[in-house]
Formats: structure tokens, C-alpha cells, sequence
């Protein structure tokens, strides 16, 4: 059974229809319920990851990402069709020990500052409970859910042995004072890995 790829926006359903006809400046998809381009606001600064010089329209799917300010600053998962706006890291980490049915897609924030969405829109969303694309603010971390929840569980040991995130992004070493010589050197292994920051986020 062959799977049909739908860009992130199209996983959520519209909450408002405009009545523009053209082709959406966020995920190319034609539309005729689309609304004005002057929808974007003046604020907005991410116009490399538009399609500006071929489209016209903001559609009612990507609509919704742009004008609903909790897109940026919070964390969030969609699946079956209904955004969940995370209020805790907790929360995210439950979604992603035990995913749901595909599709979905998850996204973590950093500052809460940018549209981290847009570059989601056709990368971000999952087809697979293994291994796991997130959007994490401006970046895209693909995952290994296995070997992901061991490096959440290492960094866990190490916040009960009393390092703080500051001192386990930036060991020296005065922190074998807390832990043991082993665990001081797979720390230092796994900090340059590209999923390190986001596991760092995520725990308490």
C-alpha cells in the first residue's frame, strides 16, 4: 500500500478558509481557499524558505502555522489530524518513548523565537515509530528512538549525580569529582553528536 506524502501544514486541520486561488508560498500546494500574501506579517524574516517568485497565496493549511503564535513558542506533536501544544518536557519525552500511528510529526523549542515549522514542511513529518525526525527551533534531528532514549537516560544519571546542564555541555576535569571516570568519558564522546543539545533540552 503506497503511502501519500502530505506536507506538515496538511496534517492539521484548517480552522479558517480564505477565498484566494493560487499556489501556496510555504508548501507549493495549489489551493483555492487560499488568503492575500499581505497575510505575512512584517515581522516575518524567513522569506529563503518561501517560494515567493512562484506563488501568490498563503493557503488555509499553512494559514493556521503562520498566525497562530504557538507554533513558535511551544513545543508541540501532531497526529491524527489534531495539533497538541506540549507544556512540559515530560510530555515530550512520553511522545517519543512511545510514538504514535503515522503520520505525525513532533517539534521542540529552543527560545520560541523562530518559524521552525517551514523547515518541517516536507522532512519533518514521520512515517516510521523507529527512527524519528524532529524539529528542534531552526534544525532537523533524526533520531534513532533506541539509542535516543539511552542518551536520555545517561544524561538523566547524570543530573541525579548533581551536574548541572551547563557543566555537562562544557565538562572539565573537576566534574570526575562527581562521576566516575567512564562516565566522564562517554560524555565527552557523545557531546559532539548532532542529537546531544536536543536530549539535553528535553530531560529536567
Amino acid at each position: 500500500m503506497e503511502v501519500e506524502i502530505k506536507p506538515l501544514t496538511h496534517l492539521v486541520k484548517p480552522s479558517k478558509f480564505g477565498n484566494r486561488k493560487g499556489k501556496c508560498i510555504f508548501c507549493y500546494q495549489y489551493t483555492e481557499h487560499g488568503f492575500s500574501l499581505s497575510e505575512i506579517p512584517n515581522t516575518f524574516t524567513d522569506w529563503d524558505k518561501t517560494l515567493l517568485s512562484e506563488c501568490n497565496v498563503v493557503c488555509e493549511y499553512c494559514y493556521n502555522f503562520l498566525k497562530d503564535e504557538r507554533f513558535r513558542r511551544k513545543s508541540w506533536i501532531i497526529f491524527n489530524n489534531e495539533i497538541y501544544f506540549l507544556s512540559s518536557r515530560r510530555e515530550i519525552l512520553k511522545f517519543i518513548e512511545n510514538p504514535p500511528t503515522p503520520p505525525y510529526a513532533i517539534y521542540v523549542i529552543k527560545q520560541g523565537k523562530k518559524h521552525g515549522w517551514l523547515n518541517m514542511m516536507f522532512k519533518g513529518v514521520n512515517y516510521s515509530r523507529d527512527i524519528i525526525t524532529i524539529g528542534f527551533e531552526d534544525e532537523l534531528i533524526t533520531i534513532n528512538r533506541e539509542q535516543f532514549l539511552q542518551l536520555i537516560q545517561f544524561l538523566k544519571r547524570l543530573r541525579r549525580k548533581g551536574l548541572k546542564k551547563d557543566e555537562i555541555r562544557n565538562p572539565t576535569p573537576k566534574t570526575l569529582m562527581k562521576i566516575t571516570f567512564e562516565e566522564y568519558e562517554k560524555l565527552r564522546q557523545v557531546i559532539g553528536k548532532n542529537d546531544f543539545e536536543l536530549a539535553l533540552t528535553i530531560i529536567e
